[in-house]
Order: C-alpha cells, then sequence, then structure tokens
C-alpha cells in the first residue's frame, strides 16, 4: 500500500529570558496509524526530525500480537527528495529506496525512484516522472518482480481544476482511469478504475484544520459478481507535533 510518506511537522518553542536570551528548539515530530479493516491489520509509524533528516519507527499489530516481539518492528532513516533506509528487526532485511531529481530539456523536471526490498523481491521497482508543464507530466515505472512496466499520464483540467490520470500495464495490455479534485478548502477525493482487478477505489482526504495532522479514508470495491477479492477498507490518521 501505497499511500504516501509520512511527513513532520509541529512548533518551535523558545524560552526567551533577559535581554532575548536565546531558546531551545526542540524536533519536530508526526506519528501515523493506518487500519486495514479488510486484513484486520494496523501500522504505525514514527519520524522525529534530525537537522535534515528524519528518524524513522514503524510497527504493526503482529509486534504485540502474543506480546512484544521484534516481528513487524522497523527502524530507519531518510533525508525527504533523496534516501529513504529502513530494516525490518524481525525478518533481519533492510529495505532500500533512493530518489533523485534532475532538469531535462530545458526547465522540465525529471524524478526517478528506485525501491528494493531484500525480503520481498516483488517489491523492487523504478520509477521516472517527467513534468511537462505545471499541467501536464508523464510517468514510467518498471517492476522487475513482474517483469512489466507502465505508463502513466495526468492532465490537470484548467476550469474544474480535476486531475485526469489514465495509465496502461505494458503486461497485462489493461487500463487503469483515475480522476482526482479538491472539493472544498479541508477535503480533496480520488476515483480509480483498475482494469486488471475490475474495481473501483476511492481515496479520500481531510486536511485538519488545527494542522495536527490529515486524515484519509480508502476503499476499493470489486466490480465483477465472480471475484473471489473482498471490498478493502482502510483508514489514516497523522499526528504532527
Amino acid at each position: 500500500m501505497a499511500w504516501g510518506k509520512a511527513a513532520s511537522s509541529g512548533t518551535d518553542t523558545s524560552d526567551g529570558g533577559e535581554g532575548g536570551g536565546g531558546g531551545i528548539r526542540f524536533p519536530r515530530a508526526c506519528f501515523k496509524t493506518r487500519i486495514d479493516a479488510a486484513s484486520r491489520s494496523a501500522v504505525g509509524v514514527l519520524t522525529v526530525e534530525a537537522g535534515d533528516l528524519l528518524l524513522r519507527a514503524s510497527c504493526t499489530d503482529d509486534t504485540f500480537a502474543s506480546g512484544p516481539s521484534l516481528d513487524g518492528l522497523s527502524l530507519g532513516v531518510e533525508k525527504p527528495g533523496s534516501f529513504l533506509f529502513d530494516y525490518d528487526l524481525g525478518s533481519r532485511s533492510p529495505k532500500f529506496h533512493f530518489s533523485s531529481t534532475a532538469s531535462v530539456m530545458g526547465s522540465r523536471t525529471l524524478n526517478l525512484c528506485y525501491t528494493h526490498h531484500q525480503s520481498d523481491p516483488s517489491s523492487t521497482a523504478v520509477e521516472a516522472a517527467l513534468t511537462l508543464d505545471p499541467k501536464n507530466k508523464l510517468g514510467l515505472s518498471y517492476d522487475f518482480a513482474s517483469q512489466a512496466g507502465r505508463v502513466r499520464y495526468s492532465f490537470v483540467h484548467d476550469r474544474s481544476g480535476a486531475c485526469l490520470e489514465p495509465a496502461f500495464h505494458l503486461g497485462t495490455k489493461t487500463w487503469d482511469f483515475g480522476v482526482s479534485r479538491k472539493v472544498s478548502k479541508e477535503d480533496s477525493i480520488k476515483a480509480t478504475y483498475k482494469g486488471l482487478d475490475k474495481s473501483i477505489a476511492v481515496d479520500w482526504s481531510r486536511a485538519s484544520k488545527d494542522g495536527t495532522g490529515p486524515f484519509k479514508i480508502y476503499a476499493d470495491i470489486p466490480l465483477a459478481r465472480e471475484s473471489s477479492k473482498p471490498p478493502k477498507l482502510m483508514m489514516e490518521k497523522t499526528w504532527s507535533y
């Protein structure tokens, strides 16, 4: 599940003192929890700011299912926009994520990402995204496990502000169609038709008014009656300090 990286946000606290003396800057922290109702599982991720790095600790319900254990527990470090390293203490396996940005063809931006998980070869992938202009973006990804690629294009409509995202899977020759739009100051919604799974995915998020962090709900509903896959429902909440 790919819902994106944990972000950090918070408030600096200073102690004034006489003559405008120096203050103490507390590190910013963020805690994100995600609950998967279909699989009855949960994940928690804590990130703490350390200069331009983020220190990460995450655990799953397996960590406490039969008493405290190392199962599902991982520690890591991240430099946003550059790299992420996670080490799973239970399986003793590392996970790497590298990203880079370059300017090509004048002012166009090219983003490159590479992900590898030693204990899960199916997660090894490379992705490139080329920003043609503020409203048009072209993406290409390749999955090493399935040896298949995907081409994605996104376009922002002028009047409605909606983002249209068609994608074509080269291996299965199937299409995905997505549309996302901000429906209010705090709320945004995205709906995607998945051609391979023949399902509709709906992603709704709400930004908090007090700045503590967003709340998200994700649902994936199979459309075919003969489908053996149950509907998915996930909820995610972020608290920033």
